[in-house]
């Protein structure tokens, strides 16, 4: 069985402030010494990080 890392993954949110909907990309493919990964927009721009635990599956 081979099992595939995700790179990165397209999500879409919804500002209701706003309506509109914004495009974030969860880059997992970048994950820095310090353990987190970071949410990107469309301009590669960091909007937020989030640490990360490894999962064992």
């Amino acid at each position: 069985m081979t099992i595939k890392q995700l790179a990165s993954l397209l999500t879409f949110t919804y500002d209701v402030k706003k309506k509109q909907v914004d495009t974030l990309i969860i880059d997992y493919s970048k994950s820095y010494s310090d353990g987190k990964i970071y949410v990107r927009d469309h301009a590669g721009d960091i909007q937020a990080s989030y640490q990360v635990n490894k999962m064992k599956i």
